[in-house]
């Protein structure tokens, strides 16, 4: 049985005025967690901004080659 099922069931015979207050310690104890981020990792923001500014779009290259294309000589 998972730590989930065990909790349910707990949970299915306290009256409902004790679950509240387990859900507001719950809620007060996922406040005060905060994910420390690695120095040397970057968010993924960061990460597709530099492949964007690394790699040309790809479309203004074919835009161009159908203008051209479409162009009379």
């Amino acid at each position: 049985m998972s730590t989930l099922e065990k909790t349910i069931n707990l949970l299915s015979i306290l009256p409902e005025s004790q679950i509240e207050m387990i859900y507001n310690f719950v809620q007060f104890l996922s406040s005060q967690y905060t994910v420390e981020k690695p120095f040397d990792t970057e968010s993924l923001d960061d990460i597709f901004s530099k492949i964007a500014t690394e790699y040309p779009n790809p479309l203004v290259g074919y835009r161009a080659l159908c203008v051209r294309e479409s162009m009379p000589v």
